[in-house]
Formats: structure tokens, sequence, C-alpha cells
């Protein structure tokens, strides 16, 4: 869109083709060499599918889980209802606020998108506009911002979201004197479990809300696990989304942007 001068009836065909399907909304916005319909496609009409409440996502580090699924799916939420409020969770309230500082970029300066959605764009010293929460243009008033940053462990107190996000609420440290990384302790993944337990009366609505789950396996008795099992009991929310780094039948990478040796 900042290339090509499209017409207002363009545009508006675009819009609605973004707000109808996830996956054309990431295509449009994303950079054309990071969005490879082939191994994110799926991923994204995953995301959407109607038939399940909530979603876990394993994938390998670096295979773009968290910029589809806790950058571009609440944006892509809130371009369909601006009142939408989403809170994103990470193993540290830093690397939350990494993630909702992603998300306020993309609405401060992508082209496309402010050409898409000028409604949205808000008075950015008028509205709560910060890494740990900002606020687009909304017709209501909430104590929630559109999107918020938490860590584990943080207090949520009184506040309720339309999507809560934890992203990798359990990951790895790196020694200090070999600079090799450790497996997470027994204790931080009973935290995140623990909090993961107390996510759903989070949610402003339980039928209509939706929890998602990111991350990378570490240990076989980690948060994945648990939700995996919690999975196999036919009255579960989650639906599972669990894709190798490497494709078993042609034993090659399933995202274009590796190769072998670079994997």
């Amino acid at each position: 869109v900042s290339k090509v001068r499209l017409s207002g009836d363009q545009l508006e065909l675009l819009r609605n083709l973004c707000v109808e399907k996830f996956k054309f909304f990431c295509q449009t916005l994303m950079p054309k060499e990071w969005f490879d319909p082939i191994f994110h496609g799926p991923l994204c009409d995953f995301m959407q599918d109607a038939k399940c409440e909530d979603r876990l996502l394993v994938m390998a580090r670096s295979h773009l889980k968290t910029t589809i699924a806790a950058t571009f799916f609440p944006l892509w939420k809130t371009i369909k209802d601006c009142n939408h409020r989403s809170l994103v969770v990470s193993n540290s309230l830093t690397n939350a606020e990494k993630t909702v500082h992603t998300i306020k970029g993309i609405v401060e300066s992508n082209k496309t998108f402010s050409a898409l959605f000028p409604e949205l764009i808000p008075r950015f010293d008028k509205v709560r506009w910060s890494d740990r929460c900002a606020c687009i243009n909304r017709d209501q008033e909430h104590p929630e911002g559109s999107f918020e940053a938490a860590g584990i462990g943080s207090s949520i107190i009184r506040r309720h979201f339309d999507l809560i996000i934890q992203d990798d609420s359990v990951a790895p440290k790196k020694d200090e004197l070999s600079g090799e990384e450790l497996l997470p302790s027994r204790d931080e993944i009973e935290k995140a479990i623990g909090f993961h337990k107390l996510t759903l009366p989070l949610l402003v609505d339980v039928a209509s809300g939706m929890r998602v789950v990111i991350g990378t396996r570490w240990a076989f008795y980690d948060l994945i696990n648990h939700i995996k099992e919690e999975a196999q009991n036919p009255e579960s929310r989650f639906a599972v989304y669990d894709i190798p780094a490497i494709d078993p039948n042609t034993n090659t990478p399933n995202y274009k942007r590796f190769t072998p040796k670079t994997l």
C-alpha cells in the first residue's frame, strides 16, 4: 500500500479480506521473506478456527510463532472488534512488554496498517500508550488496555480480558560461566502451570473468551505436557498444533527460511 496507490474501492476490498481472514491479514502486513504461506498458512487457519475455544501452539524457536500468535493475532482481533482486550503473559514482564512494544510499532509505523485501519490509530499522547498497556481508538471505556503485558507471578486483580496469551511462560536460562542454556527449574515450571490454572476466571466471558499457550519444549513435565494431557479429555477446551522443525517424511526443514545447515 505504501508503494502502490490504491483506489478507495481497492482499499476497502483489501481491508475486508484482512478482517475476514487472519491468514490474509498476516500475509498483507508481514515481510514477504518472513511469511511462508505453506508453513504459516495452516497455523493462521488453526488460530482462526472457531471450533475450539483455547489453543496450544508448539513450535521450534525462530519459526515466528510469537510473531503470528502473540503479535498479529491480538492485533487482528482488535480490527474485528475495537473494544477487544488482550493480555500477553511471558516468563518475565520484560519479555511480555517486548511483544506489546512490537504491536505498538505496527500501529505507529506500518503504512499498510494505517491505510487500511485509520480509525484505530489513536492520539498517542491522549491514551495509555506504553509497553505495559496500550489502547487503540475504541468506543467503550474499559479499565484494561487493548494490549497489556504481564509476567508470571504478576498480580492481575480485578482485570478481565477477551484473549489471554501465555507465550514462553517457561524458558531456559544461560549459565553465567559456560554460556550454555540450562533447563528451567521445576519451581519455574510449577509457577507457569499454577498461573495457567488461574487464567480461566480472567476471561471477560468464559464462553467466548480464548486462551492461547505458545511454547517450545524444554522438559517432559512442562506446561505444554500439562496441557497436552488435559487436551486428551473430551471436555477440554484446548486444541493442539504441534509442528516439528524437520518434516519426518522428507527430512527437510518445514520453514522455507531454513536450510538443514542453518537449522
